[in-house]
């Protein structure tokens, strides 16, 4: 191997070495909180999911759906049983995460997930009234 051929792949490596610590995709709960959704066009993948995959995912997926809930894929969330698409009024999603009434709130309080806040109910609702799209 010739010293040129050494050199650039030692580079490459050492690119490597240095970019990939900076790929770090994970979302810290007050970035999360304090991500804006807009008014309108909630979109299930920018908006909603994150939320859903840091403070619900956690207890209610594939293997290890606590209440027979999973909310890990849009499938999941837009099951008539906890969703009722164009009527949020009426999404037991909504109740919980809302606290109801009658129904315990999710997370629950002494889980170590933040509730929703306020504006993360508000983007659920109108995602929901919007048709609960899978974008």
């Amino acid at each position: 191997m010739t010293m040129r051929r050494k050199s650039t792949y030692l580079l490459a490596i050492l690119l490597v070495i240095y970019f990939i610590p900076g790929c770090d995709d994970s979302i810290a709960p007050d970035d999360l909180d304090n991500r804006p959704i807009p008014d309108s066009s909630i979109s299930f993948s920018r908006h909603i999911q994150p939320v859903l995959e840091f403070k619900c995912v956690p207890c209610h997926y594939g293997g290890n759906s606590q209440g027979n809930v999973r909310l890990d894929t849009w499938s999941d969330v837009i099951n008539p049983l906890i969703t009722t698409i164009f009527d949020p009024d009426n999404s037991r999603l909504v109740w919980v995460v809302e606290g109801r009434p009658g129904v315990a709130i999710m997370p629950p309080v002494a889980s170590p997930y933040p509730p929703f806040t306020s504006r993360q109910v508000y983007g659920l609702r109108k995602w929901i009234e919007e048709g609960a799209k899978d974008n």
